[in-house]
């Protein structure tokens, strides 16, 4: 069964960061907050990076840097939890990723958590490469498969 570890933000966001070509350091990520997905055995799975709060009255959005060694950590409860924290917490209304064009396997993966492509780049991941941006909107968040379930009672209702 795999855990999510809080309060060690510096150093999950160091082992994304190193592991992230356009990254490299956990300073290049700003103001961040970061969870790690690891195994029974304690080992890391995945580590996710929110940075780039973006506000007015309210939150607005947060980006999420997310760095996988296994596809293991992606069960639905901890999908799920990741997402709640931005979503429910935060009260973002949307979060964003950036992914590189040419990373055709991430682009994928972020696909299937729920994110839409809106858009690419030119020379936008490192000044060579191009950058292709991803939204998950509360809302699509909230009816997706990794949004929250509803309780019987809201079921019931439903059919009612």
């Amino acid at each position: 069964m795999n855990r999510l570890i809080f309060g060690m933000d510096k150093g999950i966001a160091r082992w994304v960061a190193e592991r992230l070509p356009n990254i490299k350091t956990p300073e290049n990520f700003g103001p961040y907050v970061a969870i790690g997905v690891a195994d029974s055995n304690e080992r890391p799975l995945a580590g996710i990076v929110y940075n780039g709060f973006r506000s007015a009255e309210r939150p607005i959005e947060v980006a999420v840097n997310i760095y996988a060694a296994s596809p293991k950590w992606a069960q639905r409860g901890v999908i799920h939890a990741l997402f709640s924290y931005p979503f429910e917490q935060l009260g973002v209304a949307r979060i964003t990723a950036h992914v590189a064009k040419k990373n055709k396997r991430a682009r994928r993966a972020v696909r299937k958590l729920g994110f839409i492509e809106e858009g690419c780049m030119v020379h936008g991941f490192d000044g060579v490469n191009d950058l292709c941006i991803y939204g998950l909107t509360q809302e699509n968040w909230r009816t997706g498969k990794f949004g929250p379930r509803p309780t019987r009672t809201e079921e019931l209702k439903e059919v009612a």
